[in-house]
């Protein structure tokens, strides 16, 4: 089996808008680069490609720029190529928000397009024989479920007070799988994957770029094992996942900083690395392109829903003005969500669009048939906020669900792609 790592850096010019937060914020400084980086892996002339960018949000026409110009330069098919988002929430500004009239930076995008691109392909230039090394850890303490259910049987997002909770909507998955690949001995670089927001960085002066934790972690990783060691950040489910403590009494028991985070992570991959398998060869990639349904409402429900939100928001707020926005501009039936499933030896990388809930990652990894098992969200496509079922009954307040197009899906869209990806993982396995 042949791999390589490639980075590239994708660092914007200051004075851009950033997205994440639905408010107009211009970056004025640089926390870290930020980075485009690429894992090709080959074997018996078949290939997989892992690109993860610092981005938040996904552009609808990241997928297919990208994948078009890896197939010009190296025949390499985009139905074996998945482009991640890192939702780093400082990243690269290259998504619109035409509702706060803010847009990505048009002549930046020109040749972000074209470098994210340009880190698999470099990568594809270096490939060499190498083996793949697979490890897992469980690291606790830093990801927390920031909707609940209350007391009184409702779903509620950001609840201020512990005393009315009582659970979380499902459980953080804490594990931290970690694929390091070695060449000669020697370990060249490592895909990781962890399920908690990054938008771990509270602005101390000027906004401006960095790829929040996993930048802290590569940091760590190059002192380890080099200046030239690539680590590649995939988001696992974490639509509903965050660092923030709901059930914390203190300010000070309420949230790490990302450094901290990103030294937690980073001593959990050390701890991996002490108990890796060998994951073996073969490489094997489907994809699918699936019609989503979108939420629709006629102008009866519309209005109810209307209702609904100003009585709950006392008329403020941006869950009404979101539904408006939506139902005004959106006129699509469907979303065109990618998923993916990436074998490389004996691990299956299962890959989703969207922020899916964390419920997803738990119950993809219950049911995959393969020996090792990641998931990882927000690749392929802009699929918005992704719930279980559950999350849109009449008792639910989660902000997650309010219509807007970040959150625009049918109730079932997140079921329709779970079991679609589990289709496909038992007609490869």
């Amino acid at each position: 089996m042949r791999a390589a790592f490639y980075e590239s850096d994708i660092t914007p010019p200051l004075g851009c808008y950033q997205t994440g937060y639905g408010f107009e914020r211009i970056a004025q400084d640089v926390y870290n680069k930020i980075y485009s980086k690429a894992l090709v892996v080959e074997d018996n002339g078949n290939y997989a490609v892992l690109i993860a960018v610092d981005i938040c949000e996904y552009p609808n026409d990241l997928h297919d720029k990208v994948t078009k110009r890896i197939e010009e330069y190296t025949g390499i098919s985009p139905d074996c190529v998945c482009v991640h988002s890192t939702h780093a929430h400082w990243g690269a500004p290259v998504t619109d928000n035409p509702q706060i009239n803010c847009f990505g930076d048009e002549a930046y995008k020109s040749v972000f397009y074209r470098l994210v691109a340009d880190s698999a392909i470099l990568a594809y230039k270096r490939l060499d024989e190498c083996k793949a090394l697979y490890g897992t850890v469980e690291v606790p303490g830093i990801a927390n479920n920031r909707c609940s259910v209350l007391k009184d049987g409702t779903l509620r997002t950001f609840v201020g007070d512990p005393d009315i909770i009582e659970r979380p909507f499902s459980e953080p998955d804490h594990e931290l799988p970690v694929l390091f690949v070695e060449k000669d001995g020697k370990k060249i670089g490592a895909l990781y994957s962890f399920g908690c927001h990054q938008d771990t960085i509270r602005a101390n002066g000027a906004w401006g770029y960095s790829g929040d934790y996993s930048s802290v972690v590569s940091d760590y990783l190059k002192k380890e094992y080099g200046s030239d060691f690539v680590s590649i950040y995939m988001a696992a489910p974490s639509g509903d996942i965050n660092h923030v403590n709901p059930y914390a009494k203190t300010e000070a028991e309420r949230r790490k900083s990302w450094t901290e985070i990103g030294r937690l992570l980073y001593d959990g991959i050390k701890k991996a690395s002490e108990t890796l398998s060998d994951v073996g060869t073969g490489v094997c990639v489907v994809k699918e392109l699936m019609n989503i349904p979108k939420r629709k409402y006629n102008n009866d429900e519309f209005t109810k829903l209307a209702k609904t939100y100003l009585e709950q928001d006392n008329g403020c707020g941006g869950r009404i003005t979101n539904l408006v926005y939506y139902q005004r501009t959106d006129k699509t039936e469907f979303a065109k969500l990618y998923v993916q499933i990436i074998k490389i030896g004996e691990l299956a990388i299962f890959v989703y669009p969207g922020e899916m809930f964390t419920e997803y990652s738990h119950r993809t990894k219950e049911s995959s048939p393969f020996k090792y098992t990641m998931v990882v969200e927000n690749s392929n496509a802009y699929g918005g906020y992704i719930a279980p079922p559950e999350a849109y009954e009449e008792n639910s307040f989660l902000y997650e669900i309010a219509p807007a197009h970040d959150s625009f899906v049918a109730k079932d869209g997140g079921e329709m792609l779970y079991n679609k990806m589990i289709e496909l993982s038992h007609s490869i396995k």
